[in-house]
């Protein structure tokens, strides 16, 4: 399941903002942090299979303002990052 979350994350971010390049770092200054992304997907996804992992949530806050400080990204895209990195989890959560 958490392969699957992290497919349906990375094609969103691939199609909107194709100008990344495979380390993560984007070459244009429109992209969402890549880095609060693949933090956001696999976590979510774990907390929705076993809901005791839930402090794992954590881990994608330490990114979100991680990037925002070291004015890799701005504070949208930090949240965008954040809405990429969530929004394609539900649709393939299986109970």
């Amino acid at each position: 399941m958490s392969m699957r979350a992290s497919v349906a994350a990375a094609v969103p971010r691939v199609l909107l903002f194709p100008s990344g390049v495979v380390s993560g770092h984007p070459i244009s200054s429109e992209s969402v942090s890549s880095h609060v992304v693949f933090a956001t997907t696999p976590t979510l996804s774990l907390v929705l299979v076993d809901r005791r992992s839930r402090p794992a949530l954590l881990v994608p806050a330490v990114p979100l303002p991680d990037r925002i400080s070291l004015d890799a990204r701005t504070r949208t895209q930090a949240i965008g990052g954040l809405t990429v990195g969530s929004s394609p989890v539900l649709p393939v959560f299986e109970r």
